[in-house]
């Protein structure tokens, strides 16, 4: 079907690859200042939000990867039981072994309190630059959506 649709001249599926690859360079310029933040928090945390939370590639998550030419899951983030208890199967000694352009979207906006204070002390305008960037891209995953569904639409 995607391939019907994409071949077929009229273009509309364009408009979901631009808003993919547009996400995708704004998931890059916020990369560093995550990794940043991971790496003077997450090591020593003993609330960790893989081993709490519960964390899934949702509708969204796939238009992206897929419109974005970026790796596709093999299937759902799913849990697995290890001797520290329950975490996300992609939590390694180091963190998570996804980059985090591949990453499930909550994976990426969530902050924790922690992350909060390096984000204000270690940052100049570090929460305010963060929001931008989050709105930023939660507005265009909203519209990434959006075009996707409409290019479904028969004409």
């Amino acid at each position: 079907f995607m391939e019907t649709m994409e071949n077929s001249g009229q273009g509309r599926l364009a408009v979901v690859r631009d808003l993919a690859l547009e996400i995708q360079g704004l998931m890059l310029e916020l990369d560093p200042y995550l990794d940043r933040l991971c790496r003077a928090v997450c090591p020593d945390c003993r609330d960790n939000c893989c081993a709490r939370a519960t964390i899934f590639y949702d509708f969204k998550d796939l238009l992206y990867l897929y419109f974005s030419s970026l790796p596709f899951p093999e299937k759902q983030v799913e849990k697995c039981s290890c001797a520290t208890g329950s975490r996300c199967i992609h939590l390694g000694q180091r963190g998570c072994t996804l980059s985090r352009a591949v990453r499930p979207f909550v994976c990426t906006w969530y902050i924790c309190p922690d992350q909060r204070r390096v984000l204000t002390r270690d940052i100049p305008g570090g929460p305010v630059l963060i929001g931008k960037w989050w709105r930023e891209i939660t507005a265009l995953r909203n519209h990434l959506e959006t075009a996707f569904l409409e290019a479904l639409r028969p004409s």
